[in-house]
This record gives structure tokens, C-alpha cells and sequence, in this order.
């Protein structure tokens, strides 16, 4: 057998383990623009492991995180939602106030309630929302190796690890900046660093087992406990999909009757433990038996490159069902970090707060689940000093309800730090009820004009800014400080379109002009608080108002005092770390200015003085005294620009503050010149080039000068159209999209006002698909490069440019996790052309537009060898075609039911696949349905068409002559009914005359025709 090649490639950070934490940490850092730079492994095929149980409940403090990155609504679609518990004692009778009663007192959060979704269930939506993001989990790859070659520098490919494919038994080596250990409580990335894994495994065993139940429980759907004399404080929860989890002690007394434990024996425990109660298994989904301990790593960051989240570091009992929470909390602590390091927003300092932040909560964590797992096995605490006969039960209720807040995740806090430092905020009472490193409560607000409801939560996603939330208070009351602060702001350095900082501003009342009410421009988005209740639960006074600072996982970083020292105050808080540069109003990189009413203007440093005077200043700071000198003399002003702009490359080597003031000269010098499209080229073609003195903030620094000079020009002057490109190609090294994003709604009109002929158009759309697809914006890009294909006249489309784009196309779009129509493609000349000169990629993309799954595999089967020379991911394509056929056989379905057996059969799958395949399918929006597991058939209720050709003409003829046959029996059945009726009328009618004439001596009259009008005509006496 010959050896498998071991390749190498790239990556800024690696996850290791596909569970929850692993799929949240790497969809976090798609979200904020690494898709390109990422890779998630996960050891275990998905389709091998259990397919139900592990974790199921999150608390409002994790729910609120996920809802801040778009998560939390699809768990809730698919959630049981449980406000209500119950304990019951020995006896079976209802007790007030122990277990989980704690849960019914969840507030301050719109996620009041604890979220029941089994691990499958949430892995399944983070799966998929990751692969929208253009990332998908890679399984089964099992990591062998890791090492870390500590002479490299920290942010540098310090990490090397060997891969396996579980399947094929390939080895690849990946060489990342970063490696995450999301692998569970046996971490071979743990181990393998050698990081001490402290604390112990009891003798205590607990058994889980979910299932379908019948039962006589009076409350059955909610969190429950029954305190059982046999098998401790019993777990009884409420699950998703109508199932229940119980869970119990199993003592070594118990232990006894059972030689081996299987499904039997946890059924059998299982009724035993909710005696007095009757209770029957009519599914059982998954059920395990465990050791309870407490143990956590030494260390969760390591070498300035390695991090454990999740299990990894820490392990404990699920009795307070803690364990995916925590591991919640560090996926969101450590992603927006790590985020900002790799784009250079923040120093790799800010990584260290991962641990120093995380350690402190996950041990208090420890101590109360010590305390918890004993009790709930009918054991008093080890450190107990009470009652040595005090009931476990009741301590039980009082432990629980004493760690409550924290439980929820509402109270979790943090230390002092870099980036959690008290500020000057006095709190209106004496108690501050939010406070730096503590979580910024979500509040009710709305929005200007509509008065429509929002939530500070929903209005400061997770995107990896920060927000700075000004509370203007009553503005009648604020005004001297709004300006204050507004002058400060203006004249800051804090605030340019690269520091990853949003803006809000919260008045506390309503106005028909957020502008008026204010007093001075907003900053930011505006919202009221017309009814003051934010401004009071962050206790602040409405006639002083105040400044909060959150980080981007909406924990309080600092707090200030509204006014005119705030600005520099914040600058030295938690934003200190950041890259802020000298402010320039520059709407196109800057999504959080302030509202602009004027032309935007530049902040010119050395300003005062004329041209020459102020030619001379930089011309010595140039070191080109000498050269101008005659030029000034003879005023050719163009030719001392020429000289100052060409000297202006060495700005590219000095610090800088000095880089911002000298170009700010340079840039108002240049705007004064008639010709002033005879410098920008050249000035654009440095600031294109590395900033050597600032190489973490470099691309910031240039961003700032283009976009000014960019918004200094003239719409129809043709310049502007380089310095765009300029723009885009710094962009692009930045890998920062997202400020570039609302901008290009213009891009219509800007390429309108300068008049680019098509070639010109092609090349700014190829551009800007470079920079979506650097920042991970797969389908931004995809868009970009059918709008570049579009330019090509009849005459080039067979060119090699164009072929070459067209492939790019193709390519992104056959490997995309969330394209299937392919349409867009089909009908462009370009594409088209492929079918002479890369005859495979037309037969493929034909397979993909109109065929299905054994046709591309019969194409695989011929063209293995080109499938792999154009590193075609084969498996991702089998996949996507997987899909496409099921969209093709329910299209093809007349009768609405599709069994388990002919999708399995088409999509070549076990039986016990379908599911998850039709779940998926669904999930991509090409079938609406539900299954039916009694039946084993899928119902269909929505299917789309992948072609509609002449064959699908005959079908929807086929079904309107059906509908019609169906209408016409329809109609032929109410007619028969109304008939029936009618005559059924006609008869009481009779019936009711005949007894009327009866009862009045009117046997004489006779029925007469004209209808009701004239029932009854009268005979004569």
C-alpha cells in the first residue's frame, strides 16, 4: 500500500471538538470575519454518536448571549420553555420552595426562563448557521499530535498539528496561530500540553435517561424534583419535542440489582426513583450511567497560543445543569478577544483576561456544585458545620436559591482589568446596581419616529465592537454637559471608522426630533427611554445623565459622568487599548457618525498660515528644504506639490501621530491646487503600501486619510474612482468588511458619476469580490463576480479572463453550503462558453442544476482524478447533491407523502439517516414539511422546482387536471347538498303551512304561485 501524502496548510485559529462550545467558538469567529482563516475538527462522526441526551438547559445569561449573536431565536423555535417547577417529597406531596423553585424568580431579562433543547437538537442549528458562514465542521478528523515552537513569535504560525481522517487515514499537518481545545472533559489537547487537570471523581454514580413517558405526575411539564428515601433529590425535566429527563442516584445499594446496567435497568431505576408516582416508558431515546467529580485545569491559556473552553477545563456534576452554560460563557468571553488580536484592533494582551476573567467564576462554580452534587445524593455538604440531622432536601432548596442569580448567569462578574475599569459615574443611589466587569441589563427602549419597542440587547449585537452607550438623561437638564461632551468628541481621537466602537444615544423622553431634543447631534443611533425605566436600572440620574461602555459581550467595561472630561476619561478606560486614531468624518468606513448634515471636514493640523508657510513646515519635516525652496520662489505651486507628495513615502516609516498630522497637511495642501488630480494617484499608491511603523494600526491610519480625500472630492470627479480602489485594497489587507458594507449601496450611483466603461466596471467588481472573500463574506463576494461576468460583450466571453471568472463562479457557487439554485449561472453567455473549453465543469454544473445523486456519482466515478486536481471537495458536493435530490423527488411527489424507504433509496442513506437529512433539507429552504415518525413519511407541504422545463409543464398540467377533477366533485357534492336542502326546506315549509291553516280554520286556502310574497291565497267565506 503506498504511503498517504501529508499535506500542510494555513490557519489563524484551530478548534478542536464539535460540540456546542466548539461550534459557538468557530461561528463566532466566521460571524466576525475569519471564515477564510478558520478550521473546526471534531473526532467522532456525527452520525455514529448519541443522537439525544448530554446537556439541555440554558439559562437566561447564555440565552442572552447567543440572542446577541443571532442564535437564540431558532433554539426557541424548537425549545420547551420552562417558568415552572415542583418538588414533591417522599410521600409524593407538593413542597413549596425547594429544588429548582429558584427558576420561577428569573427577571430582569426578556429570557426569563430556562431554555430545554437536548445537545442534537442546539448542535444541529449551530452546525448549520456555521456552514452559512462558509465553514464547515471537519469529521471525523481526530488531532494526534500538537506542538508549539515557542521561537517563533507570539502571533506568528507558532502551532503545528498533526490531523487524521478518521475515514480515509490521511494525515494532514495544519500550522495556526491559535489552537482551541474544545475537546471535552478527556482533551487530548490538555493532556498533550500537559496542563494539570486538578480536583477528583467521587464513588457517587448518577443515571440520565431521556424518553417518551406516560405518567400520573400532577405537573409534569416542568422542572421537577422528587425527593426520593432510595435515589436522592431526583431530577424530573420537562425536554424538547415532548420528552422528559430523569435523572437519579444510583447508590451501590442499588447498584447491587443490577450485574449489568443497561436500558432495562435504567428504566427500572428510573420508575423506581418517582415512587409514589406510576410511571411507563413509551420511547426510550438515550440513557447513561457516570461518576460524579469536580476538576479544573491549571491552566485555560498556555503559551500565548493554546486555550481550553468548555469541558475541557472544567468538569463537574450536572446536578445544576451548569455544565453547557459555562462552556457557553467561555466560548463568548474568549471568541471577541481572540477576534480583535488577530485583525489588530487590541494588543495580545487582551488574551490573557480570558483566563484571569473565566478561572475565578468556573471555581466559585465548583465550590456550589460540591455542595449541590452531595446533597442531591442525601449527603450533607463535606464542610458542613450545622445540624448534623438536617433534612439534605431543605439545605438543598437553600443552596440553590443563595447561588440562584449566579446559576442564571445574571450575576456573573469580573474583576478589575484592562478592560473593566471603575470610571468617574456616581450612581443616584447608594447602591450602584450596575457597575464595571458586571452585565449590562437589557432594558426596553424605542425607536425614534415609530415609538416601535426594541431592546438594548437586540440593538448592540455581538460583532466584536464595542458600544458606547451615552444616557443624555433629561435633556432640559443635560444640555450643558451634551455640549460639553460634543465639543470633547469632536475634537477626539477616539472615534475614526477603524476603532470597533458603536455608538448609542438613550435620552430619557420622546421627541418627534432626536436632533432637537438633544440639543447637539446625536451620537450614533438614538432611542428613547420615555418612561425612564433604563435610565433607572442603571441607576442613573436624569438631570446629570451618564456614559457606559460595554464590551462586545455585553459586560459593563467602564462608566462615566456626562461631560466634557468623558471623552479623555474613556479614552484611558476600557477602550485605552484600542487602535483610535484623529477623527475624520468619514461616512464611507465610519457606520456609527454622527448625523452630517454638511459637507464632511477634515481635522488640518498646522492649518494656520498661507502656502508657503505651510509648504515650508513639511518640506522640512520631509527633509526637502533645499528642493522647494526655488519653486516657492518662482510660485509654482504644483511643482512644490509634486516634490512634497513624492517625499511623502517616507511618511510610511514614521511614528504615528506624526503620520497623521503630516498627511493632513499634505491632504489640505493638495485640495487646494486646480490639478489636484495630478497628486492622488501618487498619494494613493503610498498609502496602499505598509505602514512599517505602525504594522498593527498601519492600514487604519491610511483608511482614515482616503476616506477623507475620498469625501473632499468633487461625485463626478474621476480620482475618486482610484482612491476607491486604494480604499478596497486596504480593505482588503484589513479584512475589516464590515465598514465598508452599508456603503455600497451608493456603488450604483458612484459608478454612474464616473462613468466607468465596462472594463473599469469589471475590475472595481472583481476588486470588491477579493475583499468580501477575504473578510468571509462568501456570498457578497459570489454577487460580485456574477456582476463582473455580466460586463463581458458577446465578443469576449470565450477569453480567458472571462473563463477564468466564470470557473470562480462556479466554483463558489457548487461549494457554497447555502446555494442551490443555479440558475444565475445557467443564463450567462460566460458560463455558457464553458461547454468547449472545460467540458467537465459544464457537465457538473448541468448535474447540479437538473439531475441528481446518481448521476453526479456515476460523474465522480469517471472524473476522480479532475474532481482532485481542482481540489473539489468531493464530500461537501455529495452532500449539497444529497439535498437537491430530496428537493427533486418531493417536487416529483403527487401525493404529498414521501416514505422514510424512497428517500433513503435516493439519497443512498440508512433509513435512520433520513431524518436528519430531510431536517437539513428543510433547513436550506428547498422543502416545507414535517415528518411523521409514527407513519415513517415525510408530508410535504411546500417543494420547489430546480428546473422548469417541459417535463414540469406536464406535471403542473397533471395536477391542475386533478385539482380540477377534485373542484368538479366538489362542486358536484355541494350541489347535491343544496339540492337536498332545498327540498328538505320545501318540506318543513309545507309542513309548517299545513299546521297553521289547521290551527286556524284556513283548510280552504290553497297554495299560490308567486313564491313567499304570496304564501297563502284566501277562498271567500
Amino acid at each position: 500500500m503506498g504511503s498517504v501524502e501529508n499535506k500542510v496548510r494555513h490557519v489563524d485559529v484551530l478548534v478542536v471538538g464539535g460540540g456546542p462550545v466548539g461550534l459557538v467558538l468557530a461561528y463566532q469567529l466566521a460571524r466576525f470575519g475569519h471564515s477564510s482563516s478558520i478550521a473546526i475538527i471534531e473526532k467522532h462522526p456525527k452520525s455514529s454518536q448519541d443522537q439525544y441526551g448530554r446537556a439541555i438547559t440554558l439559562y437566561p445569561r447564555s440565552t442572552e448571549m447567543l440572542d446577541q449573536l443571532d442564535l437564540a431565536d431558532e433554539l426557541a423555535q424548537e425549545c420547551f420553555a420552562c417558568r415552572d417547577t415542583v418538588s414533591y417529597d417522599k410521600d409524593g406531596n407538593e413542597v413549596q420552595g425547594r429544588g429548582w423553585y429558584f427558576m420561577e424568580n428569573m427577571k430582569d431579562t426578556q429570557w426569563d426562563f430556562a431554555l430545554v433543547l437536548r445537545q442534537k437538537y442546539q448542535e444541529e442549528i449551530f452546525r448549520r448557521r456555521l456552514r452559512e458562514k462558509g465553514v464547515m465542521l471537519e469529521t471525523p478528523v481526530e488531532l494526534v499530535s500538537v506542538t508549539v515552537d515557542e521561537n517563533i513569535p507570539s502571533g506568528g504560525y507558532r502551532v503545528t498539528a498533526l490531523l487524521k481522517n478518521g475515514v480515509t487515514g490521511g494525515e494532514e499537518t495544519v500550522l495556526c496561530k491559535y489552537l482551541i481545545g474544545a475537546d471535552g472533559g478527556r482533551s487530548f489537547v490538555r493532556r498533550a500540553l500537559e496542563i494539570p487537570f486538578e480536583g477528583s471523581t467521587t464513588e457517587d454514580k448518577w443515571v440520565r435517561i431521556d424518553g417518551i413517558v406516560e405518567t400520573d405526575v400532577p405537573k409534569s411539564r416542568v422542572y421537577g424534583a422528587f425527593e426520593s428515601p432510595t435515589h436522592g433529590n431526583v431530577l424530573w425535566a420537562a425536554l424538547d419535542h415532548g420528552a422528559t429527563r430523569i435523572g437519579f442516584a444510583f447508590t451501590a445499594e442499588r447498584q447491587k440489582g443490577h450485574p449489568e446496567f443497561n436500558e432495562a435497568a435504567a428504566v427500572a431505576e428510573a420508575i423506581e426513583s418517582v415512587k409514589p408516582f406510576k410511571l411507563k416508558f413509551t420511547q426510550v431515546d438515550w440513557f447513561t450511567v457516570y461518576s460524579v467529580g469536580q476538576r479544573v485545569a491549571k491552566e485555560f491559556f498556555t503559551k500565548d497560543c493554546i486555550f481550553l473552553a468548555g469541558d475541557a477545563c472544567h468538569t463537574h456534576s450536572s446536578g445544576a445543569a451548569q455544565g453547557m452554560n459555562t462552556g457557553m460563557h467561555d466560548a463568548v468571553n474568549l471568541a471577541w478577544k481572540l477576534s480583535m488580536v488577530l485583525r489588530g484592533l487590541a494588543p495580545s494582551s487582551l488574551l490573557s483576561t480570558y483566563e484571569s476573567e473565566r478561572l475565578p467564576n468556573v471555581q466559585k462554580l465548583i465550590n456550589y456544585d460540591k455542595d449541590i452534587s452531595r446533597l442531591m445524593t442525601m449527603q450533607l455538604p463535606a464542610d458542613w458545620s450545622g445540624d448534623p440531622n438536617a433534612d439534605p432536601n431543605e439545605i438543598l432548596g437553600t443552596v440553590m436559591e443563595e447561588a440562584s442569580t449566579f446559576t442564571s448567569g445574571l450575576s456573573i462578574a469580573f474583576g478589575s482589568n484592562n478592560v473593566n475599569v471603575p470610571g468617574t459615574f456616581k450612581s443616584n443611589v447608594d447602591q450602584a446596581p450596575v457597575k464595571s466587569g458586571q452585565r449590562a441589563p437589557d432594558v426596553q427602549l424605542q425607536k425614534p419616529a415609530t415609538f416601535e419597542a426594541t431592546r438594548l440587547h437586540k440593538e448592540m449585537p455581538n460583532i466584536a465592537r464595542f458600544h458606547a452607550i451615552v444616557f443624555a438623561g433629561e435633556p432640559e437638564h443635560t444640555s450643558v454637559y451634551l455640549k460639553e461632551f460634543s465639543a470633547a468628541w469632536e475634537k477626539s481621537k477616539m472615534f475614526s471608522g477603524v476603532s470597533p466602537i458603536s455608538w448609542l444615544t438613550i435620552p430619557a423622553k420622546s421627541s418627534p426630533s432626536a436632533y432637537e431634543l438633544l440639543g447637539v447631534a446625536p451620537f450614533g443611533k438614538v432611542f428613547y427611554d420615555k418612561d425612564q425605566t433604563a435610565h433607572s436600572r442603571y441607576g442613573i440620574n436624569v438631570k446629570e445623565g451618564a456614559i457606559f461602555v460595554t464590551r462586545p459581550d455585553g459586560w459593563v467595561g467602564t462608566a462615566a459622568a456626562l461631560g466634557g472630561d468623558a471623552v479623555e476619561e474613556l479614552e484611558l478606560s476600557s477602550l485605552k487599548e484600542l487602535p483610535l486614531h484623529p477623527l475624520t468624518l468619514n461616512p464611507i468606513l465610519h457606520d456609527t457618525k454622527r448625523e452630517q448634515q454638511q459637507q464632511p471636514i477634515m481635522q488640518y493640523c498646522f492649518v494656520e498660515g498661507n502656502f508657503a508657510d505651510l509648504s515650508r513646515d513639511l518640506a522640512e519635516y520631509l527633509h526637502i528644504s533645499t528642493e522647494i525652496e526655488p519653486l516657492l520662489e518662482a510660485n509654482t505651486k504644483d511643482e512644490v506639490l509634486k516634490k512634497l507628495v513624492t517625499a511623502s513615502a517616507a511618511l510610511n516609516t514614521y511614528p504615528e501621530k506624526e503620520f497623521t498630522a503630516a498627511y493632513n497637511l499634505l491632504v489640505y495642501l493638495v485640495m487646494q491646487s486646480p490639478n489636484v488630480n495630478m497628486f492622488l494617484p501618487r498619494m494613493c499608491e503610498h498609502l496602499s503600501k505598509p505602514i512599517t511603523s505602525a504594522p498593527l494600526n498601519g492600514s487604519g491610519l491610511a483608511l482614515n486619510v482616503l476616506t477623507t480625500i475620498f469625501n473632499l472630492l468633487q461625485p463626478d470627479n474621476d480620482v475618486r474612482w482610484n482612491v476607491f480602489s486604494a480604499i478596497l485594497r486596504l480593505v482588503k489587507n484589513s479584512g475589516n468588511f464590515e465598514i465598508l458594507r452599508p456603503q455600497l449601496k451608493k456603488l450604483d450611483q458612484w459608478i454612474e458619476e464616473w462613468e466607468l466603461d465596462e472594463e473599469d466596471q469589471r475590475k472595481l467588481y472583481g476588486q470588491l469580490a477579493d475583499v468580501a472573500e477575504d473578510a468571509g463574506e462568501q456570498g457578497e463576494s459570489y454577487q460580485f463576480i456574477l456582476k463582473a461576468l455580466r460586463t463581458f460583450p458577446a465578443s469576449e466571453v470565450s477569453t480567458k479572463e472571462a473563463q477564468d471568472l466564470s470557473l470562480r463562479a462556479l466554483k463558489a457557487a457548487l461549494i457554497s453550503s447555502t446555494h442551490f439554485d443555479f440558475h444565475d449561472l445557467t443564463s450567462l453567455p460566460t458560463i455558457q462558453a464553458l461547454s468547449d473549453s472545460h467540458a467537465e465543469y459544464s457537465e457538473l454544473l448541468e448535474i447540479f442544476s437538473e439531475k441528481e445523486l446518481e448521476d453526479y456519482t456515476d460523474f465522480r466515478d469517471e472524473n476522480e482524478d479532475w474532481i482532485e486536481t481542482e481540489a473539489l471537495d468531493n464530500s461537501a458536493l455529495h452532500r449539497k447533491m444529497r439535498l437537491l435530490t430530496l428537493a427533486s423527488v418531493a417536487a416529483s411527489t403527487n401525493s404529498k407523502e414521501l416514505e422514510y424507504k424512497r428517500i433513503a433509496k435516493a439519497l443512498q442513506v440508512p433509513v435512520e439517516d433520513v431524518e436528519m437529512w430531510v431536517i437539513d433539507v428543510i433547513r436550506a429552504q428547498l422543502i416545507e414539511g414535517k415528518l411523521s415518525q409514527q407513519k415513517q413519511v415525510f408530508l410535504i407541504h411546500r417543494t420547489t422546482y430546480r428546473v422548469f422545463g417541459e417535463k414540469q409543464w406536464r406535471e403542473v398540467a397533471t395536477r391542475l387536471d386533478t385539482w380540477r377533477s377534485s373542484l368538479r366533485a366538489v362542486k358536484e357534492v355541494i350541489s347535491r347538498e343544496r339540492q337536498q336542502a332545498e327540498a328538505q326546506k320545501e318540506r318543513e315549509l309545507h309542513e309548517a303551512e299545513r299546521k297553521i291553516a289547521g290551527a286556524s280554520g284556513m283548510g280552504a286556502g290553497r297554495r299560490a304561485p308567486g313564491g313567499r310574497d304570496n304564501m297563502i291565497e284566501m277562498g271567500t267565506d
